[in-house]
């Protein structure tokens, strides 16, 4: 899953030069005069989110999952900015048109985690702000926490169990789950082991209630939470009757070399959100934000009007619509940051 897209550090820049240049730009008006120049309405910001915690998620991985609260200071801070929350085909067709709205933005969650439909989608609906889901499809039929998350999340919350040694899991010595690098070398072994021993879906979800048991971990809460699972097909059918557009993201939330198989990701993510939506899906997103050149002609073929990246940036009128930057958003991006997002000031930044 897009757990792959690497974590922020946990100090959020709200100090240091860095943060008292944003204060100071601010105090100033320049993230107001940005807001309202006509560089900024030339200009659409797509913002990319994956998860809002049900529980403690934004504690163990904020770059992955943000906190309701957060979420709920980032609409606040679009609605009271006055921006324009476009769906995400209108502002692209616009966009390409030069006929976009002042402050223009579209809002993008990857994967479809169940968290979306309990949590996300009620915010949005509180601001009337659209938005549009990359649905990663083969999960979403499995109704199951996924393993390479709750893994990781399982040795987080039992970082002060210990544990010895068990060959079963992958751990030839006794995990060292107090610190982050023992518990992501704790992770690695139990996925390396899946692999050596080429362990089936329905096998992984029975070893993780084994992991789960061997550290005194409730599993079931887990699953009673509807915690790091995506979207049954019901669920989604659900949140697209209620204007959400669900978008592709590969079948299998992966992008094979073999042009073929990549492919085949495409079409079968598109059947079933066809499926699940009745609306022929268009928009791509790039899984962890992997994309290589040899993709776009492949994406073109399959019918695929633009691919959203994980590059931070505001998309232009000339900008390549199979590889749009969006801008990441997590937990401990302080809001000032975000603010310089929605203004643009941000995008004028030195990377």
């Amino acid at each position: 899953m897009a757990h792959g897209t690497p974590s922020p550090s946990r100090n959020p820049t709200s100090s240091g030069w860095v943060g008292i240049a944003r204060r100071t730009l601010r105090s100033v008006g320049v993230n107001r005069m940005v807001t309202n120049s006509s560089w900024r309405g030339d200009r659409l910001l797509v913002l990319c989110y994956h998860g809002i915690a049900l529980g403690d998620e934004h504690d163990w991985r904020p770059g992955l999952f943000l906190s309701p609260m957060c979420f709920e200071q980032r609409l606040r801070a679009i609605a009271e900015g006055g921006y324009n929350v476009l769906p995400l085909g209108e502002a692209l067709e616009r966009l390409a048109r030069k006929s976009l709205p002042a402050k223009s933005v579209a809002i993008t969650f990857d994967d479809g985690f169940a968290d979306f439909a309990l949590v996300a989608l009620p915010a949005l609906k509180k601001y009337r702000f659209p938005a549009t889901v990359y649905l990663t499809t083969w999960y979403s039929l499995r109704n199951k926490p996924l393993f390479n998350l709750a893994v990781p999340y399982i040795l987080w919350k039992q970082r002060d169990h210990a544990v010895g040694a068990a060959p079963q899991f992958g751990w030839d010595r006794p995990p060292d789950l107090r610190t982050e690098i023992g518990r992501t070398a704790a992770a690695i072994s139990v996925l390396q082991f899946v692999r050596n021993h080429d362990i089936s879906s329905a096998g992984q979800h029975a070893l993780l209630e084994e992991i789960a048991a061997a550290l005194g971990f409730d599993y079931p809460s887990l699953v009673a939470n509807h915690m790091l699972r995506i979207m049954t097909p019901e669920e989604a059918t659900r949140v697209a009757s209620e204007g959400v557009t669900l978008e592709l993201h590969t079948h299998r939330h992966r992008t094979p070399e073999d042009p073929d198989l990549f492919i085949r990701e495409i079409q079968e993510n598109r059947d079933h959100i066809r499926a699940i939506s009745g609306v022929n899906p268009v928009h791509f997103c790039y899984p962890s934000g992997v994309y290589r050149p040899a993709m776009l002609p492949l994406l073109r073929q399959c019918g695929v009007f633009s691919a959203t990246t994980c590059v931070p940036g505001l998309a232009e009128h000339d900008t390549e619509p199979l590889l749009l930057p969006r801008m990441l958003d997590f937990d401990n991006r302080t809001q000032e940051s975000f603010e310089g997002w929605l203004s643009g000031v941000e995008a004028m930044w030195p990377r």
